[in-house]
């Protein structure tokens, strides 16, 4: 009887050994590609690489090479991803006419290197937008993640929207294109409750 009883729980412990370990290997994955950009999983704990937290890495990840963003809930175990629909164009003015129909002058898409505004538009039509409030920014990036003065680029800021369907005119004061290559027209939001921006879009001008 002691026997059987051995060999019972020997037999036990290796099932639930075996099953842990595939348990723990179900996702297994550690690098993404998209397109021409790769990505490769690194844990920030070692501690606590779980599964749950490798899948959100990956989740994350593709989420940001298709420039949307994330709604995790919790109680109800459910990821939203959300794509807003968005449509930029960069413009010396923006405006309406007595009918109160959108006007757009001079649209341009590349400038020469060392050209200065005082300030140009960015007119922005947003859709497919998520329930609730959405923040909403405009930031610049110049050529090769290089810098520019806090006084130059400096768009408006504006309150969170709340529609399915918006429309935004951005105001871009002191815009000095002192760098060759591309300035990219970030247009980031960040979702009730979120602790950091996510750009949904983005504009290329380039300059040379």
């Amino acid at each position: 009887m002691r026997r059987r009883v051995f060999f019972l729980v020997i037999i036990l412990l290796l099932l639930f050994s075996g099953l842990t370990y595939a348990a723990s290997k179900v996702f297994e994955m550690k690098v993404l590609k998209v397109n021409d950009q790769t990505y490769e999983y690194e844990p920030s704990n070692l501690i606590t690489n779980s599964e749950s937290d490798r899948v959100k890495w990956f989740v994350t990840k593709i989420a940001e090479s298709l420039n949307a963003m994330i709604k995790w809930n919790e109680a109800d175990k459910t990821i939203e991803v959300v794509k807003p629909n968005v449509q930029m164009i960069t413009a010396m003015n923006v405006g309406k006419d007595n009918k109160e129909r959108w006007v757009i002058e001079g649209p341009f898409g590349r400038v020469k290197k060392g050209q200065k505004f005082e300030k140009f538009y960015v007119f922005t039509e947003l859709q497919n937008l998520p329930a609730g409030n959405v923040n909403v920014r405009l930031v610049v990036e110049a050529p090769g993640q290089s810098t520019y003065s806090a006084d130059e680029f400096v768009a408006t800021d504006v309150p969170p929207i709340n529609n399915s369907a918006y429309w935004i005119t951005f105001e871009v004061k002191n815009a000095n294109f002192a760098k060759e290559g591309s300035y990219k027209i970030l247009l980031q939001m960040k979702l009730d409750g979120d602790t950091s921006f996510v750009t949904v879009a983005q504009k290329e001008i380039i300059s040379n």
